[in-house]
């Protein structure tokens, strides 16, 4: 595809209309992929990249399109956590949505250009700080987002902080300036400074527009204005950096970055950013809250016994203060040079000293950078220490949850050890997995729980909404919020909902429950890190449900097939002994069921005076309900072929005991029965609709016509028959069912004159030759028959 091609990866209607609509307004072609499957093979010029969409991701799309494409994210309220994932799998830039018309335009004039642009100026400055200037125009932007982001990693600090989070702000940043405040205006300039530092970043983009009032501009994040278009790249820039300064003409933005180390935790609350005491004052001794630390201690207990120098250090945050050392306390000296400072962010100490003319300067500036870097030292260590401990938690639980899952067979119980080890990790109170159930009041049904709400309870009771877990189980996206829950009469709590999500080998994920967390008493919220763990452990899960279900299902597969089996031979075992009636006649027959069990059977019965009975049926179907049929059909046939002589009666008995079951079943059967008499020379047959049966003598073949409708039709008072001669030993007997005909190359018309003919050319074979030369005939295409296939030669 060409450059100015464009790709829209999304399966939203509303995402892919209006950005149709727009790419058109600026005459730039686009075409609309809703799944990977239809991307297509001439990578686009560029791709728009929907972050909603998690079937089309980013790193998928990186590796299909190639370098040669630029991907641009597609970024909403409910998708903006994952931005700096996608600009770190392959994204150059994003938009957000609901789109604004003056930013797609900027993005697009951006790509045309290129990679272009190298004439920013670069004015002296000192050591530690960057200053460009350039004019606005869009090709500039990537030139001098990549400076800033190299000067940083070169002075201040790397990672994803420099590579990612600064060069997302900074550029959002530039296209504002460009964009809103210099309005496109190639006269006006834009100047950036950088103020770079060991852990610190100061960056400051200033245009040359009107400026505006950044309190102004209303929170993006709010339900009445999420459909707005303005506000975002603010809240955007507050979101990335550690913090976000305007001067007072509003032109002039200055953004602050520091490396994640020294961030505030919750867990020093004693030493957490702020300048809580009043310049002058040092907090006493005994009210001070203790931040125990031998090393420190002791560290400058040897100094003032080394130095001489009588002082009080103090470590401040805004929960507290902390004395370190105090060797003022025992006299009534005041203090001179009391001064203050940074040692890191969220951490500040204050250090007052006693007059003393033999203490020269020098001695204090030691003790200042000794005492920051032991402190500073401390408190990353207590930092990464918690850490550690929170870490290793996690890392035990997941590890741990593969050999759970797999070592304890029964899988509610499993599952309840983990969301009990997991509660406790997430400092919720109960965890717990939902699974759907159309017959639970609420549509769900608990499968496990695990924590301190042990009770049995469903959604409601438990405090989860019904919508709210239903929302996260179709939508597939974890949600953390606020909830009453009215059964521990607190006011509200924090709940996290999560999918468990099962993905195929070939396929799409699709979700099989909900795991839900309830935060504890007091908790504000659950994090990201959270989330993250939560949705790790709930796709071990639903693994291990998927697994529980299709095991359920092969085992139930296996029953059935054994039952299968069992049944196949049990109908095979009602058909009558050959070998029996080896002294009457030379009998040959075989039953092959289209499934395990079918409908076709044959029946041979011993008569007084010498004489064979000879029966052949089929079921109109075949499977469980026509095996169930033929087996009552045999039973019945069994009692009446005793009792009368005629097969007209023997018929119409047969169908006096089956009709009801016929009938409730919607079944019909046609029925051949024959009784052979070899004294009298005759064969009398009934015949119930079946239409292969036939006589085969010397004279040629004579068809056992249907003299009567099949068995389940209608209800008759009398039944017709017929009687033939029969010469035995040569006369033959030929009965099938038409799953022989149909297996036939021949048009079906004609496909009993070849049996019949093959039947006349072996008059001189056995019944089984007969047979075996039948089927061989009839073998069924690829070796599966579509229906029952029987047949019976008598001679």
């Amino acid at each position: 595809m060409p450059t100015d091609s464009a790709l829209i990866c999304s399966h939203r209607p509303r995402v892919t209309d209006d950005l149709l609509r727009e790419l058109a307004a600026i005459d730039a072609r686009a075409t609309v992929s809703r799944s990977p499957r239809d991307w297509p093979s001439d990578p686009p010029g560029i791709a728009f990249m929907d972050l909603a969409d998690e079937d089309q991701p980013v790193r998928e799309a990186r590796l299909a399109f190639g370098r040669s494409t630029e991907l641009i994210a597609i970024v909403d309220n409910e998708s903006v956590d994952r931005l700096v994932p996608a600009l770190a799998a392959g994204c150059a830039d994003y938009l957000f949505f609901p789109l604004n018309a003056d930013e797609l335009g900027l993005k697009w004039k951006r790509h045309l250009a290129g990679e272009g642009g190298t004439g920013a100026r670069r004015p002296e400055g000192l050591a530690g700080r960057l200053d460009l200037v350039f004019p606005s125009e869009v090709e500039f932007v990537r030139e001098v987002v990549a400076e800033v982001v190299d000067a940083c990693e070169r002075l201040a600090f790397s990672g994803s902080r420099a590579t990612l989070n600064l060069r997302v702000a900074v550029g959002e940043a530039l296209s504002n300036a460009i964009l809103y405040g210099n309005r496109e205006d190639p006269d006006k300039a834009v100047r950036v400074s950088a103020l770079l530092r060991p852990g610190s970043a100061e960056v400051t983009v200033t245009d040359e527009g009107a400026g505006f009032n950044p309190g102004a501009v209303a929170d993006p994040t709010q339900p009445g204005n999420r459909g707005r278009s303005h506000g975002r790249g603010l809240f955007l820039l507050r979101s990335l950096t550690d913090d976000v300064r305007f001067n007072e003409r509003g032109n002039s933005v200055t953004l602050t970055l520091r490396i994640d180390t020294v961030e505030t935790d919750s867990r020093d609350a004693d030493l957490t950013p702020s300048d809580s005491l009043p310049s002058g004052e040092l907090p006493d001794a005994a009210e001070a809250r203790p931040f125990r630390s031998e090393r420190i201690e002791e560290y400058l207990e040897s100094f003032h016994r080394v130095t001489g120098l009588r002082f009080r250090l103090a470590a401040e945050g805004p929960a507290g203060s902390a004395v370190l050392h105090d060797s003022l306390a025992d006299t009534d000296q005041g203090t001179v040079g009391e001064t203050s400072w940074a040692v890191m962010p969220g951490l500040r100490l204050r250090l007052g000293t006693a007059p003393d003319p033999t203490v020269d300067g020098l001695t204090i500036d030691l003790l200042r950078e000794s005492a920051s870097r032991l402190v500073a030292s401390e408190r990353e260590a207590r930092f990464f220490a918690g850490e550690l401990s929170e870490r290793y938690e996690e890392i035990e639980l997941l590890t741990s949850a593969g050999e759970t899952l797999g070592s304890i067979i029964h899988l509610e119980r499993a599952a309840s050890r983990l969301l009990e080890r997991l509660a406790n990790v997430l400092e919720a109170d109960v965890a717990a997995v939902w699974v759907p159930d159309e017959g639970a009041p609420d549509g769900f049904r608990r499968l496990a729980i695990g924590g301190e709400g042990e009770a049995d309870h469903g959604l409601a009771e438990a405090g989860f909404e019904t919508a709210h877990t239903d929302t996260v189980l179709r939508t597939q996206v974890p949600r953390v919020r606020k909830g009453r829950d009215e059964a521990i009469e607190t006011s509200d709590r924090t709940f996290l909902a999560v999918p468990l999500r099962h993905s195929a080998l070939h396929g799409s994920s699709r979700a099989v429950g909900v795991l839900g967390a309830r935060g504890r008493r007091g908790r504000d919220t659950f994090a990201q890190g959270d989330v993250n763990l939560a949705a790790t452990m709930a796709s071990h899960l639903a693994a291990a449900i998927e697994n529980d279900r299709l095991v359920r299902e092969s085992l139930v597969q296996e029953r059935m097939l054994v039952e299968l089996e069992l049944a196949h031979h049990l109908q095979m075992k009602l058909l009558p002994d050959l070998g029996d009636f080896a002294g009457i006649a030379d009998v040959a027959a075989r039953c092959e069921p289209a499934e395990s069990v079918g409908g076709d059977f044959y029946h041979l019965f011993r008569l007084p005076g010498d004489r064979l009975g000879v029966m052949l049926g089929d079921v109109s179907s075949h499977g469980y309900s026509a095996g169930l049929i033929m087996a009552l059909t045999m039973s019945a046939a069994s009692i009446t072929a005793r009792e009368h002589e005629e097969p007209a009666e023997v018929l119409r008995g047969i169908h006096h005991e089956l009709v009801m079951k016929l009938e409730s079943t919607e079944m019909f059967m046609t029925v051949c029965y024959a009784v052979l008499d070899p004294g009298a020379g005759c064969v009398r047959y009934a015949n119930a609709g079946h239409p292969h049966a036939y006589h085969i003598c010397a004279d040629g073949v004579t068809r056992l016509e249907a003299l009567n409708p099949p068995l389940g039709i209608a209800e008759f008072d009398s039944y017709a028959q017929r009687e033939l001669t029969w010469d035995s030993g040569r006369d033959m007997l030929l009965l099938f069912t038409d799953g022989v005909s149909e297996c036939l190359d021949t048009d079906r018309l004609w496909s009993d004159d070849r049996l019949t003919r093959m039947a006349m050319e072996r008059s001189g074979a056995t019944a089984q030759e007969v047979i075996d030369r039948l089927f061989e005939l009839a073998s069924a295409p690829g070796g599966v028959a579509a229906d029952d296939r029987t047949a019976l030669v008598v001679k």
